[in-house]
């Protein structure tokens, strides 16, 4: 009887040494600091470094077509990615799409867009059709300081969306 309650501790502490052997190796530093950097493109990415992944996470508003062409008072609009997934609103209308890293870092491109159909008023109507076409010519983009910039050709005229986080 003493000799299979020994063997029956014995073989707990091996087993313990064995848990606690394996937790020490499964538990390896440097892959949880790992995503640390991985998350801190969102706040400063530049042109050229970025994926659509750094564009993830809350909404972002629209507050200019371009340099001094703010979008219209009272006209709401937004974008939010979601893996490969874009979707927000166009300033009356909601809109849905896919999104997709370009061919080098720092450039995507826009699926086609799926837009609601409510009637809009003026202001918002000329936004909405503006911002539409602006995604489907997007080409690039840049993240700092918690604002995004997406570059497209509007003619032959490169503009650049601004929007905010939020």
């Amino acid at each position: 009887m003493h000799i299979v309650k020994f063997l029956v501790c014995l073989t707990g502490i091996a087993m313990t040494y064995v848990l606690v052997g394996c937790s020490r190796t499964s538990e390896p530093a440097p892959p949880a600091a790992a995503p640390a950097p991985a998350a801190a493109p969102a706040q400063a990415t530049s042109a050229g470094t970025g994926t659509i992944a750094d564009l993830g996470g809350p909404s972002w508003t629209l507050t200019s077509f371009d340099e001094g062409e703010p979008v219209p008072d009272g006209v709401n609009i937004y974008l939010a990615v979601d893996g490969d997934k874009v979707s927000g609103q166009g300033g009356c209308n909601r809109y849905m799409g896919s999104i997709s890293n370009g061919d080098a870092p720092g450039t995507l491109k826009f699926g086609p867009l799926a837009m609601t159909r409510m009637a809009c008023n003026p202001p918002a109507d000329q936004a909405e059709q503006r911002y539409s076409q602006a995604l489907q010519n997007a080409s690039a983009f840049e993240v700092a300081d918690g604002t995004l910039r997406i570059h497209y050709l509007d003619g032959d005229v490169r503009r650049t969306l601004t929007y905010r986080r939020g």
